[in-house]
Parts: C-alpha cells; structure tokens; sequence
C-alpha cells in the first residue's frame, strides 16, 4: 500500500528528486525526517572580514580600503572569486 501510494504521488509530481539539504544519520546511513530533529540556538562568533578593493582610490562607506563581510562561517570563504552587492545599497 505504501508503494502504491508512493509511486502515485511521484506520477502526480508531488514527489521528486533534487539536490536539497537533508538531515543525515551517519549511523543508520538515512535522512531523519525535520520532525526527528531537536534544534539548539547557540552562541556564536560573527565575524567581519574586510575584502580589500583592487582599484586603491575607491574607499567604503566610512573611509575602508575594502568591502566589509560580515559572516558566522569564515572558513567558507577561502573559496569566495567575487562579492556582489546590490545596486540600490545607499553604503555603496
């Protein structure tokens, strides 16, 4: 009855494969369903690291000689090529 079900909502579109984040159990080698997962808020660090600008003339919002990011994650960005910012941002 199960996979009846299942293959009748995949046939319908409501089940699909994609590249999504899922919450994995290394033991079991399985999804856990968000229900089965206890969320903690902790206390972290937020880091400012400043991107320094190629052209040495332009100048940040209160004088910096980069673009200021601010992140919780700074390994993430060793790997960052560029750093976008919205045209309708007043600081820049």
């Amino acid at each position: 009855a199960v996979r009846k079900v299942f293959v009748e909502w995949y046939r319908a579109g409501l089940i699909y494969r994609g590249m999504r984040l899922v919450h994995w159990d290394p033991v079991l080698q399985t999804a856990v369903s968000d229900l089965e997962v206890n969320n903690e808020e902790r206390d972290g660090f937020l880091w400012s690291i400043l991107y320094p600008f190629t052209d040495e003339s332009l100048r940040g919002p209160n004088g910096e000689r980069g673009l200021i990011v601010a992140t919780t994650r700074p390994e993430t960005m060793l790997g960052d090529v560029a750093v976008a910012v919205h045209p309708e941002d007043e600081r820049y």
